[in-house]
Formats: C-alpha cells, sequence, structure tokens
C-alpha cells in the first residue's frame, strides 16, 4: 500500500517515466513494494517499462549506482520511487552529481521516514510506516494481555497501521496544500 501511494504521489505531480531502484528480491517486503509499484502504473494506464526497475542494496552506494545507470538512458525517469530512504539518499546524490534539478526535472520519493530525511537538501518526502506507533500498539496489547494472565489463550488480535506519505521538498512539483 505504501509503494502504491508513493508512485500515485509521483504521478499526482506530473511524473510519467516513474523508475522504481528496487530492493533484494529474496526479502518479501521489498518485492510487495515492487508489486505496489507496477500496480499503481497499471490502474493509471501507465506502461511498465523493465529498464526503469534497477535491482540494488539498501544502501547509498547502490542508490547511487542504479541511479547513474537510469540517468544514463536514452529517455531518463522524470520521477523516482526508490525501496528505502538511503537508497534514495544515494539517488539524490546521483542527481545532483548529473546537475539534475530536484523535483523539476526528477522528483524522488523513498521508504521508511528516516531520522536524516528532513535535515537534507531537498529534504526528502517518503512513506512512514508508522514503527513508533507499531511498537506502541505492541506494547499495549503485551501489556492487556498480561494483566488478565490470558496471553496464551487469547484470540490473536490484527492491528493495521496505514503507511502515511510525507510530502517534502524531493518530489512536490505541485503545490497543493498537501505539505
Amino acid at each position: 500500500l505504501g509503494a502504491f501511494k508513493a508512485t500515485q504521489h509521483l504521478i499526482d505531480q506530473g511524473c510519467r517515466r516513474i523508475a522504481h531502484i528496487a530492493g533484494q528480491q529474496h526479502v518479501a517486503i521489498f518485492k510487495k513494494r515492487l508489486k505496489g509499484y507496477m500496480d499503481c502504473l497499471q490502474e493509471n494506464k501507465l506502461p511498465i517499462d523493465k529498464s526503469l526497475i534497477k535491482y540494488g542494496k539498501v544502501t547509498i552506494q547502490s542508490g547511487m549506482e542504479c541511479m547513474n545507470e537510469l540517468l544514463q538512458q536514452p529517455q531518463p525517469p522524470d520521477g523516482v520511487f526508490a525501496v528505502e530512504d538511503f537508497t534514495a539518499l544515494g539517488a539524490m546524490q546521483s542527481l545532483k552529481n548529473f546537475n539534475k534539478k530536484i523535483p523539476d526535472e526528477v522528483a524522488l520519493i523513498g521508504f521508511a521516514n528516516e531520522a536524516f530525511g528532513k535535515y537534507i537538501t531537498p529534504s526528502l518526502s517518503t512513506v512512514d510506516q508508522q514503527t513508533i506507533k507499531m511498537g506502541e500498539e505492541a506494547a499495549h496489547l503485551f501489556f492487556e494481555l498480561a494483566g488478565t494472565k490470558s496471553y496464551y489463550t487469547s484470540n490473536p488480535r490484527k492491528t493495521i497501521l496505514e503507511p502515511v506519505l510525507i510530502y517534502r521538498e524531493s518530489s512536490l512539483r505541485k503545490k497543493n496544500g498537501s505539505e
């Protein structure tokens, strides 16, 4: 869902050639992010161009390398969804090295809402997985069950926290009041 939202945001900002710097596909969550990206493109009737999908690692270096490859294509992307914020940071450095204007020439969004994202220039748009709230919910549930001494006999309970888009400078081409 977060990957779909991130890709949709880039489309809403006017991007049409959206690349995805994907993570290692043996990691289930990275596979789901790739699927969310592709589902969003299909829903918006945009082509899935395999040359715009680069598989890397969740590192700054890998983000730079993948972005370098994307920028050397005859038709480079105008938007990039990176699998994670550290990957996006590397992509951003590559864009700067190629003198690309962010977000005017290439809009960029990451995933994870790492602390550095709001302090870099331009600040990094991202998907917040609400990890702190997730931990709070888990602790609340644990103490609730521990207090009733029914931890092993109670039915499992599922809580789903929706990912939240954090709109920052790296992707905002259109000022639509969503900051």
